[in-house]
């Protein structure tokens, strides 16, 4: 059995970081056009080339 080390008691619950009461606010903001747009073309551009890849694969007869 290994010997007891300081970081070994239970601590107590100090409540959430700093960093993530931050992102609890950035909630409320609105998202960005370009963000959306950026998703858009990405989701886009994805289902594209999925797509071309099957009919090259195995073209629709």
């Amino acid at each position: 059995m290994r010997q007891k080390r300081p970081g070994d008691e239970p601590r107590e619950y100090q409540g959430n970081p700093d960093w993530f009461s931050d992102l609890l606010e950035y909630s409320d903001r609105p998202v960005s056009k370009k963000l959306l747009v950026g998703v858009g073309l990405l989701v886009s551009v994805t289902f594209l080339v999925f797509g071309l890849t099957l009919l090259l694969w195995k073209p629709v007869v």
